[in-house]
C-alpha cells in the first residue's frame, strides 16, 4: 500500500508547487485574504514535502526516533495549521470577525489543544509513537488529536452556513469539502496508519481555494493602473478590524473643473497619469489609491511628522506649472485628512466623507488642508434614506400631486394651476420636493419619478373637466434630465395621447439651469410641443445664470419671477428698482409674467401697478391635494374679485 500512496504524495507535491507558483504570478493585489491563501498554499506544499519524505527514506536506513517524532509533529501541526488559517480566511471573507468572542475562542482553544497534545505525547505516547524499530503507531488517544480537526471542521462549516450567500461557489465547496475529508481521512488513518493521503486530499482543497481568488483587476483603475475604490474599502476594513491608529491623506486638484472645461478630457487624462507617475516615484505604489471622482488617497501612521512630510512633498510638486496641451497651467492641491476615522463604519462612508469635505473646500475656496470629522455622514445617510423612500414610492405609485392656483390679474380669477410633486414616507414623513428631486436627478431616478408625475397630471386632466372650472392649462415642471432627452417631445405627446389630453392644456416649465445644458436639442423639442398646442414657461427666473439672450432665443410664452426677487423689493428701493426693471424688460420682449411668492395684499397691489399678468403664492392658496382642488376651484372663482 505504501508503494501506491507515494505516487499520490509526489503528484500532490508537484500540483501544489505549480499552484503556488501560479498564485505568485497571478497575484497583483496584496491584501490580507490573498496573504492567507498564500499561507495555506505554502502549508499544503510543506505538508506534501513531509509526506513524500516518509516514502523516500529507505526502510533499512536507521533514523533516530526523536527525528521521526519531530517530523510527525510537524506534519500534524501543518495539517492543523491549514484548518486554522482557512477558518480565519472565512471569518475575514464573510461577516464574522476573527476577533469576535466565538471565533477567538475557537482559535485559542485550537492552539492550546495542539500545544498540550504535543507536550503530552512527548512523555506518554498518547497521540502516536514509534517503536524501537522505527515503526509508526497510533497512540491510545489518537482521536483526541483528531478531535481538534473535528472542532475546526465544524467551526468552518458554521461560518460557511452563516455566510452562505456572501461566499463564492468555490469557497462554499472548499468548506464542505474540508468538513467531509475530515471524517473520511480520520477513518482511513485509524484503520490503516500506513496509508497517508492527507496531502492528496488537501491538494484538492488547495485547488478549490486557488479558484476562489477574485480577479485582481477589479482592485485597479483600468485607465491609471493604480488601486481603486474597492481596494481602498478593503484596506479601510482591515484598519478598522485591527483597531489601530491610522490616518488617510487624501487630495485633489482645485482646478480640475477648469482644466476639463478649457482643455478637455485629454488634458485631464494626461494630468492624472503624470500625478500617478509622481506618486509612484515618491511613495509606496501599493499605498496609492485613485478614488473615482474624488482624488487620490494613501494610508499613513498617525504621526504628525509623517503626515506633514507627505503633504509637503505633494505641495512641492505643484510649485512648478504643468504643461498641458501646449499651455503652462498653475495648479494647486487641497488636502483632506482623516485621523483615526472611526466615525465611519466602512470604507465607502470614508470615501463619501472625504469627497464631501473636498467639495466643500473647493466650493468655498477655503484652506488648503481640512479634516474629515464625520459631519457629512448624516447628509449621506439622509440621502440614502430618501433614495429608499423614493424606491418604495415608485414601486407603490405613492407619489402625490398637489396643485397651486395661479391668479390672473386681468380677468380676476384663477386661470391655471401649477402641478407640484409631493412625497410622504411612512418613516421619514414629508420630504421636501427640493430635496428628493435633487437627489433623484443625481442618481438617475428622476426618469421614473417624472414619468409617474406626468401620468398623474394627465390622468387628473382626463378625469376632471378643468375647462368648466375656468382653468385653461396646468403647468408641469420639466427636470434638467428630461430637458436633455432628445425624445422628450415624443415621450410627452405619447402620454398625452394615451390619456386623451389636449397639448393645449399643458404648459411646461423649465428652469434656468435646465435649459443651459443642450439648448439646440431643447429648442427642437419645444418647437414640436408648441406646434402641437402646448406652451412653455421659464421658472425661477433671476435665480440662475440666464441672460435676456435666452429669453429671446427660447420660444417661451411665460416668465416666472422668483420670490427671492419679490420679497426684497418690498423692503428697499434698490431691490424694488431691480424688480421694476426686470418686469419692464420681460414685457418689452412680449412675454407674460408670473410672480411667485405673493403673500400679502401689498404685494398684490404693487405687482398690479407694475402690470404683471399672473400671481402665485399663499395669498391666494397654498398647494392643494388633487382630491381637494376641484372643490376649491368651485368655491374660489365665485368669491374672488
Amino acid at each position: 500500500m505504501l508503494s501506491n500512496t507515494i505516487e499520490f504524495s509526489i503528484a500532490s507535491f508537484i500540483f501544489t508547487f505549480l499552484l503556488t507558483i501560479s498564485f505568485y504570478m497571478k497575484q497583483k493585489y496584496h491584501n490580507r485574504k490573498n496573504h492567507l491563501i498564500c499561507v495555506m498554499l505554502v502549508l499544503s506544499l510543506a505538508l506534501s514535502v513531509i509526506e513524500t519524505s516518509f516514502f523516500l527514506v529507505p526502510k533499512e536506513q536507521h533514523i533516530s526516533i526523536p527525528y521521526l517524532c519531530l517530523v510527525r509533529f510537524a506534519y500534524l501541526l501543518l495539517h492543523a495549521g491549514i484548518y486554522i488559517i482557512f477558518f480565519i480566511f472565512l471569518c475575514e471573507t464573510g461577516k464574522s470577525d476573527p476577533k469576535k468572542a466565538c471565533s477567538n475562542f475557537v482559535l485559542v482553544l485550537s492552539a492550546i489543544t495542539a500545544v498540550l497534545f504535543t507536550l503530552l505525547t512527548l512523555f506518554t505516547h498518547a497521540i502516536f509513537y514509534y517503536d524501537s524499530t522505527g515503526i509508526y503507531h497510533n497512540g491510545p488517544f489518537f482521536f483526541a488529536w483528531y478531535g481538534l480537526y473535528v472542532l475546526l471542521s465544524f467551526s468552518i462549516l458554521a461560518v460557511v452556513l452563516r455566510n452562505f450567500k456572501q461566499f463564492s461557489n468555490f469557497i462554499r465547496i472548499s468548506g464542505f469539502y474540508l468538513f467531509a475529508t475530515t471524517a473520511i481521512g480520520g477513518i482511513i488513518q485509524y484503520n490503516s496508519p500506513d496509508i497517508i493521503l492527507n496531502s492528496l486530499l488537501l491538494t484538492i482543497f488547495a485547488f478549490t481555494i486557488f479558484n476562489s481568488l477574485s480577479n485582481d483587476d477589479i482592485y485597479f483603475d483600468k485607465y491609471l493602473g493604480c488601486l481603486n475604490n474597492k481596494a481602498f474599502i478593503e484596506k479601510a476594513a482591515a484598519c478598522f478590524s485591527a483597531k489601530k491608529n491610522f490616518t488617510i491623506v487624501a487630495f485633489t486638484i482645485r482646478e480640475y473643473t477648469y482644466v476639463e472645461q478649457v482643455l478637455g478630457q485629454a488634458a485631464i487624462d494626461e494630468l492624472n497619469k503624470r500625478l500617478i507617475s509622481f506618486l509612484y516615484q515618491t511613495f509606496d505604489k501599493d499605498n496609492i489609491y485613485a478614488l473615482y471622482n474624488v482624488g487620490y488617497a494613501m494610508f499613513v501612521d498617525s504621526k504628525q511628522e509623517e503626515i506633514s512630510a507627505a503633504i509637503k512633498l505633494i505641495q512641492d510638486h505643484f510649485q512648478e506649472p504643468f504643461s498641458l496641451n501646449g499651455r503652462l497651467e498653475r495648479l494647486s492641491s487641497i488636502f483632506c485628512l482623516a485621523e483615526n476615522p472611526y466615525f465611519a463604519k466602512n470604507g465607502q462612508q470614508l470615501i463619501d466623507e472625504i469627497n464631501n469635505t473636498l467639495l466643500d473646500m473647493n466650493k468655498n475656496q477655503s484652506h488648503q488642508v481640512s479634516y474629515a470629522t464625520g459631519k457629512y455622514l448624516a447628509i449621506v445617510q439622509r440621502e440614502q434614506q430618501v433614495i429608499y423612500a423614493m424606491k418604495k414610492a415608485i414601486e407603490k405609485n405613492s407619489f402625490e400631486m398637489y396643485y397651486q392656483p395661479i391668479y390672473d390679474l386681468n380677468r380676476h380669477c384663477i386661470k391655471s394651476l401649477e402641478a407640484l410633486l409631493r412625497l410622504n414616507d411612512e418613516e421619514l414623513g414629508f420630504i421636501p420636493p427640493d430635496e428628493f428631486i435633487q437627489i433623484a436627478e443625481k442618481n438617475g431616478m428622476i426618469i421614473d419619478v417624472s414619468s409617474i408625475a406626468f401620468r398623474k397630471v394627465c390622468a387628473f386632466i382626463h378625469d376632471n373637466d378643468i375647462k368648466s372650472l375656468g382653468v385653461d392649462y396646468i403647468e408641469y415642471n420639466l427636470s434638467s434630465v428630461e430637458c436633455d432627452n432628445p425624445m422628450l417631445a415624443t415621450d410627452l405627446l405619447d402620454v398625452m395621447h394615451e390619456y386623451s389630453v389636449s397639448p393645449s392644456q399643458l404648459n411646461f416649465e423649465i428652469t434656468e439651469t435646465a435649459q443651459a445644458h443642450n439648448v439646440k436639442e431643447l429648442i427642437r423639442n419645444m418647437e414640436r410641443l408648441i406646434e402641437a398646442g402646448s406652451t412653455f414657461s421659464m421658472d425661477d427666473y433671476g435665480t440662475g445664470y440666464s441672460t435676456t439672450h435666452y429669453l429671446i432665443k427660447l420660444p417661451l410664452h411665460i416668465v416666472k419671477i422668483d420670490k427671492s426677487i419679490l420679497w426684497p423689493a418690498m423692503k428697499d428701493d434698490k431691490s424694488y428698482n431691480v424688480l421694476r426693471q426686470l418686469i419692464a424688460t420681460i414685457k418689452s420682449i412680449d412675454k407674460k409674467i408670473v410672480v411667485e411668492g405673493v403673500e400679502t395684499k401689498e404685494m398684490v397691489d404693487t405687482l398690479d401697478n407694475l402690470n404683471c399678468d399672473y400671481l402665485q403664492g399663499y395669498y391666494y392658496s397654498k398647494p392643494i391635494p388633487s382630491e381637494e382642488i376641484i372643490q376649491f376651484l368651485n368655491h374660489a372663482n365665485k368669491i374672488m374679485p
